[in-house]
């Protein structure tokens, strides 16, 4: 996959704001604390999710997040060939 989007749960988002005193979580700090210790985003080849999956992840503190694969990109995936 060329391009692969993971949004976080909406419900799970704001429940993990709470947890830490109301604060919004900015994107950066999301995809540092959650999904950088689990894929490598920089230079990933292959990553098996499908549109739609739903991983919850944990940080480094045991806090935990959904995501939902809301959008992958498969354009010149020689599979499709």
């Amino acid at each position: 996959a060329h391009s692969v989007t993971f949004s976080p749960v909406k419900d799970s988002l704001h429940s993990l704001e709470l947890s830490e005193g109301g604060d919004e979580l900015n994107e950066e700090e999301i995809v540092e604390r959650f999904l950088a210790p689990y894929l490598n985003v920089e230079d990933a080849e292959e990553v098996i999710v499908k549109t739609g999956h739903t991983l919850m992840l944990m940080d480094a503190n045991g806090k935990s997040l959904e995501f939902t694969v809301s959008h992958l990109d498969m354009e010149g995936d020689e599979s499709d060939a």
